[in-house]
């Protein structure tokens, strides 16, 4: 794919991204049953934590990881959810954190909150409202 794809894809990515947040639902818990691999810290990136927003404090079900240096705003990352590793497309946006893979987005903001997008279900414009809620930390 070539540089003005990348880019493209990526601005798009972002712009849909500025969805209005539903209000939270209560989502599907079952943390005995999920594996999650931890994801070593990349050499020259980052790796966070995420679990359930609400109710806080859940077990660790997402792990984000960026494996590109910090000063680079657009790159490679990954994402574990539940046993399954997916690559994905990193961004920086402003303040905010973005991994886009599949038909999927995850948005970090600053204070930890994250918001998963589902684009499968995206109305007539592209646009998804937020499925899933989670406080993430560095780690």
């Amino acid at each position: 794919m070539g540089r003005s794809a990348v880019f493209v894809f990526v601005l798009g990515a972002l712009l849909v991204g500025g969805c209005v947040p539903s209000t939270p639902s209560t989502l599907p818990s079952t943390p005995s049953t999920l594996t999650t691999p931890m994801l070593e810290v990349p050499e020259k990136g980052e790796r966070w934590l995420c679990g359930d927003r609400y109710p806080s404090g859940g077990p660790v079900t997402v792990v984000l990881t960026r494996e590109t240096p910090v000063a680079v705003r657009l790159g490679h990352g990954q994402v574990s959810v539940a046993g399954v590793v997916s690559e994905a497309l990193f961004a920086v946006n402003g303040v905010e954190r973005r991994w886009d893979w599949d038909k999927s987005a995850m948005v970090l903001q600053p204070d930890g909150d994250a918001l998963f997008y589902d684009f499968r279900n995206a109305d007539d414009e592209g646009r998804a409202k937020p499925s899933g809620f989670f406080a993430c930390r560095r780690g």
